[in-house]
């Protein structure tokens, strides 16, 4: 049995003025440095961006919504077991480019901290999508998020039986 298996609680929030230019968005931000302390004893052995939720890991429900809609520059930060997390993204997404962010004080810091790291992926694109790295979401949202009002920020939730 999988973790979330048979539901799907999904809460993606993006904005970080990724949308003012309306134009596609080429970057993502993975927020994946943290060890999942609630979630242990699953997570011991298991960073929670690699717990599998419908038989594939979280990092490659996202890895694969970001493929799908033209996403190829992949900034994550890593933390808690971070050689697995960036080899299980470069092995299962040859076609991604990924910047791996190292938190190294994962333990006793934020997401915020973690973002802080990342900074350097907006210079570069002047715009990314940021998840956060134990969400499961559609695909189809990035393009929905593509085409909304670029000053506002947006958040969707859904809950019930995973299709």
């Amino acid at each position: 049995m999988h973790l979330w298996d048979g539901w799907m609680v999904l809460i993606l929030a993006a904005h970080l003025d990724v949308f003012i230019m309306k134009k596609q968005i080429t970057t993502a931000i993975i927020l994946a440095a943290g060890a999942g302390y609630r979630l242990r004893p699953l997570t011991n052995k298991t960073p929670k961006c690699l717990m599998p939720v419908g038989g594939l890991p979280i990092l490659h429900h996202q890895l694969s919504a970001l493929k799908k809609n033209g996403i190829k520059n992949i900034s994550i930060v890593v933390g808690f077991m971070a050689d697995d997390v960036c080899q299980y993204a470069q092995i299962n997404f040859p076609g991604l480019r990924f910047d791996f962010v190292l938190n190294p004080v994962f333990d006793h810091t934020n997401t915020l901290y973690s973002l802080a790291l990342a900074a350097h992926a907006l210079k570069k694109s002047g715009s990314a999508l940021l998840l956060n790295g134990d969400v499961v979401f559609d695909p189809a949202i990035i393009g929905l998020l593509e085409k909304t009002d670029g000053d506002k920020s947006y958040a969707a939730i859904i809950t019930g039986p995973c299709a």
